[in-house]
Parts: C-alpha cells; sequence; structure tokens
C-alpha cells in the first residue's frame, strides 16, 4: 500500500499487509468509518484459502482481523457505524459483524443472506444506502442486489453487462448509482469490463476519509 499525492504524482509507501504471503494479491478495500483503509486478499492464483482482512491504521499499522480467506470481498459500513459487511468468495453468503468505531474491532458474526447464484448471482463488492440497505453486485449473473438490514431480498436489478463487480453511490445528491463490471466470455465472445451509471430512488451513505474518523452516533 501506498499513499498517493497527484499534485507531483508522487508515491509513499505506507505498509505491506502480508509480506510472508508472496502468491497472494491485495482485492477489495475501502477506508471504514474509524478512519482506518480496511483491504482483504487473496490467493493470486485462487487455489488456497491464504486469503485476509486488514485494518491499516494512518500510521501504517497493519492488522489481520479475519484469516484463512478464499477472496475477501463486500466490504460495507452501515450507516450508523455499528454493523460491518463483509464476504468470502467461497460461499454465496454476506456475513454481518458488529462494529465498535473507537477500536476498530468486530464481533458477533453472523450469516446476513445466503444467495441463490442463478438467481442473483455471486456476492461480490457491496455498498450501503441512507436507509441502511445493503447493495451487493451479483457477479456472472449481471445483478445487482438489494438487501434489508434484516436479511431481506428487496430487490434485484438487472445490468446490461454480466460481470458486475461493485456498485457504489454517487453524484451531488447521493442517487447515481454507479457499476464497475469485469471482462467476461459470453458465448465464445467477449463482454468487456465497463463502468455503467444510473439513477436510482434511494441515496447513498456517505463515504469517509483516511485518517478522519466519523463522529461517533448517539444511541
Amino acid at each position: 500500500m501506498h499513499l498517493f499525492d497527484p499534485q507531483p504524482h508522487a508515491l509513499e509507501f505506507l505498509v505491506n499487509p502480508e509480506p510472508d504471503r508472496p502468491d497472494n494479491r491485495l482485492n477489495d478495500g475501502k477506508v471504514g468509518p474509524d478512519g482506518c483503509f480496511w483491504v482483504g486478499s487473496m490467493d493470486q492464483n485462487t487455489i488456497n484459502t491464504t486469503g485476509a482482512l486488514y485494518r491499516v491504521t494512518p500510521d501504517g499499522t497493519s492488522t489481520r482481523v479475519l484469516d484463512n480467506l478464499f477472496v475477501s470481498n463486500g466490504l460495507a459500513w452501515s450507516p450508523d457505524h455499528r454493523t460491518l459487511y463483509h464476504t468470502d468468495g467461497i460461499s454465496a453468503t454476506i456475513n454481518a459483524y458488529d462494529f465498535d468505531l473507537a477500536s476498530g474491532a468486530i464481533s458477533n458474526p453472523r450469516v446476513l443472506i445466503s444467495f441463490d447464484f442463478e438467481q442473483t448471482g455471486w456476492p461480490d463488492g457491496g455498498t450501503v444506502d441512507m436507509q441502511g440497505d445493503y447493495w451487493s453486485a451479483g457477479i456472472y449473473r449481471g445483478m445487482i442486489n438489494q438487501v434489508s438490514p434484516q436479511g431481506e431480498l428487496l430487490r434485484s436489478l438487472q445490468m446490461p453487462v454480466s460481470g458486475t463487480t461493485m456498485p457504489c453511490f454517487g453524484a451531488v445528491d447521493g442517487r447515481t448509482l454507479f457499476v464497475t463490471s469485469l471482462t467476461v466470455e459470453l458465448d465464445d465472445q467477449e463482454q468487456a469490463g465497463t463502468l455503467l451509471a444510473c439513477n436510482i430512488d434511494v441515496q447513498g451513505a456517505p463515504t469517509y476519509r483516511f485518517d478522519h474518523p466519523a463522529p461517533a452516533h448517539s444511541r
């Protein structure tokens, strides 16, 4: 991991979270409400469960939070900062954890929802909206799936590409849904990865800044 200063185009080394795992690569990463960068890893050959999830503080301290993962993915936080969402690519399950804003600790692991691949695709990247719903990219079925905090599948939006990998909300009002996809082979033809955008009827939750913890919500 490096810090990038866009003005002089300079990279400053911050940390290598797993120097002991040379066959791994980093995968899904986001800044959390604690002001730290959370990033997962995976075996670059996708044959071993050597992946992990790391919490990296602004001073470059890296802590392994979850281990023995196939593909770390799906990171997102509830808008009240009390729940962390995460997926491991070895299954079609989205997991939820209690999240402590002050320490960054996670606890009380539980299943939010387990998807039916034929209907929803395999869960990949994720994000949340202001209502607390979790939005999951259903890769290989071209879906974006909206899930309530109680684990109910609310709707599945069909995208015009198959390899949907990550949804996020943007634009001035947070009501544009952006979706990335990867390149896939369909009927012996290549469907190129792309970036899509569409208007949506909900507002995305605000994102977070590195080294800027969010204020705690009162209970």
